[in-house]
């Protein structure tokens, strides 16, 4: 059994930490190992985790979040992709499901999500689906918890492009996709650990010199993603939104319902969309669930 105590310990330590400070046995050097994490003892500086294996993530977080999101883990080393499983397993509100590996990641409107096994953070949380939680919403919160979540581990600024994207340095970090089945809403979240993306519009968090391992980012992220879904008044999430987005005051060309409109970005309708003044026409509101980004 995995103490988490002391897999904390070893997750959110700067450098090595001395083995007498741990209290850790060989027994529990041999569960951690059993685990799958990658560990370096040192005889003379002490005990550091390289990378928290797969096998201790449901112990980790479950005990972590007994009350709150992450109460239920799924695990898998790899399956098409964790909002598949959403949907097809028998999960409830307040469920997370990861995986190391997607071999048919998707975005929003069917857009293709790729990362090499072990180099990205790839989870759906489930949360109920109310009329108070409209996706629009959900996305937002979200997009919030993603940039606060990192911004607690780095000194950098986090961008929101809306409806779905989280950038680093301008290019994008992580993606958003929400879908809801059954009165329940399944948030997936994509996130770029360590690998370099091929796609130059992209970046990682290990690409901009910031590492941290996969288990302690679902930590954070999960208690952020819990407050901003379940607590944050709608005035919490445009303050964060509206110190982090790229778009507000920018002439976009946007996609909806088979038009093309351009015009200026206004703000930010938690419940209901973006506020758009059309150029040569009025001020629209523009749902997420229908509405893409092209400029």
């Amino acid at each position: 059994m995995i103490d988490p105590v002391v897999l904390n310990r070893l997750l959110t330590a700067d450098g090595p930490v001395p083995t007498h400070a741990l209290g850790i046995t060989r027994d529990d050097l041999a569960a951690l190992e059993a685990a799958g994490c990658r560990l370096d003892d040192h005889p003379q500086h002490g005990l550091r985790l390289l990378s928290a294996g797969l096998g201790c993530w449901v112990d980790y977080i479950e005990q972590r979040h007994a009350d709150r999101l992450g109460r239920r883990m799924l695990v898998f080393r790899e399956t098409t992709s964790t909002q598949d499983v959403a949907r097809q397993a028998q999960v409830a509100d307040g469920a997370v499901i990861t995986t190391d590996h997607q071999t048919g990641g998707r975005g929003r409107l069917g857009r293709r999500w790729v990362a090499p096994p072990g180099a990205a953070l790839l989870m759906t949380a489930v949360v109920r689906h109310t009329e108070s939680t409209p996706v629009d919403r959900l996305m937002l919160a979200a997009a919030c918890a993603v940039a606060e979540a990192v911004e607690s581990l780095c000194e950098q600024q986090v961008q929101i492009r809306w409806p779905n994207d989280v950038l680093l340095n301008g290019r994008k970090l992580a993606g958003i996709l929400v879908e809801t089945a059954n009165n329940l809403a399944m948030i997936g979240i994509g996130l770029n650990v360590s690998a370099h993306p091929a796609d130059l519009n992209a970046t990682s968090l290990g690409a901009e010199s910031i590492h941290v391992d996969r288990l302690h980012l679902l930590d954070v992220l999960l208690d952020r993603l819990d407050f901003d879904v379940r607590h944050a008044t709608d005035a919490q999430l445009l303050r964060c939104w509206r110190a982090r987005s790229c778009l507000t005051g920018q002439r976009v060309t946007v996609s909806v319902d088979s038009r093309q409109l351009t015009g200026r970005v206004i703000d930010l309708d938690p419940a209901h969309g973006l506020l758009m003044q059309i150029e040569q026409g009025p001020i629209t509101t523009l749902p997420a669930a229908t509405t893409s980004l092209i400029v």
